[in-house]
């Protein structure tokens, strides 16, 4: 048999796992009395064989790599093939015997104390198995013992993907113990079967109990231009194990630091990365993290990506004839753009052509739409019921659903207040996944309950910021009102900006001075801002304001994204332009 050689760090640190602590015998269960083994060793035809080794090892024997032969018993056969072993304490084990490339392997042997005649055993033609074992994620394979238990055959694999070897063995069924030096990791005791003469390879990798938190594997990272992020996505874990996820960012060859940039840990396989500055390379990587906070020792396989220039190409423009200068407010879905005007809804194709109009006739029709939008596959218009001029007073108010194809669905009263102050400017609505729908008309906030129930409550926001431009975005499940004030030299506007829970009651006030003009939301919470010649973002996680993508300056009032698209409605020009990354 092929006893390999170990590199003397590897034979320390296997030690030690073992716990081997001296040269005795280990787990005969054999008392003080002992005996003669004997036997023949033949080879076909009943051949003696001479000068044929045999070995006695206890049956539950470890071997050693630092103390081989610590617990066997071995003799050499005579001209006749005979050999005998005295001294063998009472138990139960392994017989071996090899010669040249024959051997022969008999398993369970029980020695009374009185000694025992073993019989005869004819060698064949030793077998061999290759096989491989793996550890979680990608740890190297090379930290673990494969133990061949009651004989004196250890090895380890032969490179970091696990491959290894039993070579030279007798046939028969062997039971092997792997244990890898690794902490977290559990022993694992198989039956491997040997054929003689045979050289067989095991069907699958052998894959050791893992007690710790695993490596990730799988990551993945795409730029995505239109919102000037890199969208990160990776193999979930083991959900009994892991509870989350860091995400770690480095420049590409630099080591990845201790803190992530998630500030907690994420629960999805995936993450969404805007904190960037376009035109730079960044490199990721990303560690699991069990139900106490703890992250795994390993990263995962680190990943690339350059970003580049957010720079938008405009695509097309939407003038119809005869559309005069207006706060417009449209809404983008399917590719189709709901275009509200003061008594109707004007749907367009990306083309530019018009396909249908909605809410222009009928007892349903729209008397005065300040706001508009899409939700599934229904269109949501609050439409003031009063003096259809540029600011509306008294008369109520009401909120319209369409179909998508134009077909009435009903509607919902508001109160009369809704209506006083309620322009295009200051009025809009958001549909929550649960059908509450929240809407403002800059003074009075109200949430419509899908049981019919209306909650309302006056703006958070300071008078002064409340009426002009004020508008409601998603931010981390609440809803966000913004309004602005024209207060200060040169047209700046100072904003405000305060996050409302569903129960309409608290808010936290946030300010950022810029040149505003428009607000749309994303699904991530965030809310995106459009200046005279830039789009920025206030993050409804950090409230940070950044620069984004740098668009042609216009006065612009109306902002929505979809699948890459950015839809801007021009106040000046009373156009709307699409633009798509470059």
């Amino acid at each position: 048999m092929n006893i390999p050689k170990f590199p003397l760090s590897a034979v320390a640190a296997l030690a030690a796992v073992i716990g081997l602590s001296g040269c005795e015998p280990q787990g005969t269960g054999s008392t003080t009395e002992s005996g003669v083994v004997a036997g023949r060793i033949l080879a076909k035809g009943n051949v003696p064989v001479n000068g044929a080794s045999v070995i006695l090892v206890p049956v539950d024997h470890v071997p050693s790599p630092v103390f081989r032969k610590s617990a066997a018993v071995e003799a050499v056969t005579d001209s006749e093939g005979r050999y005998s072993i005295s001294g063998v304490p009472a138990g139960t084990y392994a017989l071996t015997a090899a010669k040249d490339s024959l051997a022969v392997f008999r398993d369970s042997v029980r020695v009374p104390s009185a000694g025992l005649d073993a019989g005869a055993d004819t060698l064949l033609r030793a077998g061999s198995l290759e096989g491989r074992v793996v550890l979680a994620a990608g740890e190297d394979s090379r930290t673990v013992l494969i133990l061949v238990m009651g004989t004196n055959v250890f090895t380890v694999p032969r490179d970091s993907a696990g491959g290894f070897g039993l070579d030279g063995m007798g046939a028969g069924e062997y039971r092997v113990r792997f244990l890898s030096t690794l902490k977290d990791y559990r022993p694992l005791d198989t039956v491997l079967s040997i054929r003689a003469g045979g050289r067989d390879t095991l069907s699958g990798p052998v894959l050791l109990p893992f007690l710790g938190i695993a490596k990730v594997t799988g990551l993945t990272a795409v730029w995505d231009a239109s919102m000037v992020a890199v969208n990160l996505a990776w193999a979930a874990g083991d959900s009994a194990r892991v509870s989350g996820y860091n995400v770690y960012r480095a420049a590409p060859g630099a080591p990845f630091g201790t803190l992530p940039i998630n500030p907690a840990p994420i629960v999805r396989a995936a993450y969404r990365d805007s904190l960037l500055e376009p035109g730079k390379a960044y490199a990721y990587a990303v560690k699991a993290v069990d139900k106490n906070g703890n992250a795994g020792p390993l990263f995962s396989a680190s990943i690339s990506v350059q970003t580049t220039k957010g720079e938008f190409t405009l695509v097309s423009t939407l003038k119809p004839e005869g559309v005069s200068a207006d706060v417009t407010p449209l809404a983008v879905s399917g590719g189709d753009i709901f275009w509200l005007r003061s008594d109707r809804i004007d749907v367009y194709d990306t083309s530019g052509s018009m396909v249908r109009t909605i809410g222009d006739s009928g007892p349903e029709a729209i008397r005065y739409g300040v706001a508009i939008r899409v939700f599934g596959d229904t269109v949501y218009v609050i439409d003031v019921l009063g003096d259809p001029g540029s600011r509306p007073k008294g008369g109520g108010a009401r909120i319209r659903k369409f179909t998508k194809d134009g077909q009435a669905a009903g509607g919902i009263d508001l109160s009369a207040t809704f209506a006083e102050g309620a322009t295009r400017a200051a009025a809009d609505l958001r549909v929550a996944a649960d059908g509450t729908i929240f809407a403002t008309n800059g003074y009075t906030l109200f949430a419509l309950r899908p049981g019919g129930k209306i909650d309302s409550a006056d703006s958070p926001l300071d008078p002064g910021f409340r009426n002009l431009f004020a508008k409601l975005e998603p931010s981390g499940g609440k809803m966000m009102i913004m309004g602005s004030y024209r207060q200060l030299p040169g047209n700046l506007r100072k904003t405000q900006s305060a996050l409302i829970g569903g129960d309409l009651k608290g808010g936290i006030p946030a300010n950022a001075d810029y040149f505003l003009n428009a607000y749309a939301g994303d699904s991530e919470g965030n809310t995106w801002i459009v200046k005279e010649d830039s789009l920025v973002e206030e993050s409804g996680t950090d409230q940070a304001l950044r620069l984004r993508i740098r668009i042609p300056e216009a006065l612009y009032r109306d902002v929505q994204f979809e699948a890459g698209v950015l839809y801007l409605y021009d106040y000046t020009a009373s156009a709307i332009r699409i633009y798509r990354t470059q």
